[in-house]
């Protein structure tokens, strides 16, 4: 043991400069060389955010911020929350499994024609 530890003393100083370099090349090309996911994931997450700021110009360019938006859906209304805002309102299903003809359905669910119209004069 005494040998190895007298490596490290400074007896050896030119296999501590080599251990170190070899260590940090192997780092280097592990971290940045080809065919590493590391690099790749990166990129992605930088191109993610990218697009989620571009997204997000687009929307408050179509849809401004304090415009009032009214979203119909016959799915769920918390699909279009992101898209009316705070100053919009969804009329959407709450449930699903109903079994019934559709123009049955539509009574009882609402999705008339008179109550779609009540509702969008009800926000202005």
């Amino acid at each position: 043991m005494s040998k190895l530890s007298n490596i490290f003393k400074g007896e050896h100083k030119n296999f501590r400069v080599f251990v170190a370099f070899s260590t940090a090349v192997f780092v280097f090309i592990w971290i940045v060389g080809p065919g590493n996911t590391w690099i790749h994931w990166a990129k992605a997450g930088f191109e993610i955010k990218r697009q989620e700021r571009q997204i997000k110009e687009y929307q408050q360019e179509i849809l401004p911020c304090g415009a009032k938006i009214f979203g119909l859906t016959a799915g769920l209304p918390v699909n279009l929350e992101g898209l009316v805002g705070c100053n919009g309102k969804v009329f959407g299903l709450e449930s699903f499994g109903f079994s019934a003809p559709y123009t049955v359905l539509d009574e009882k669910l609402g999705f008339t024609a008179q109550n779609v119209y009540n509702q969008v004069k009800a926000m202005f």
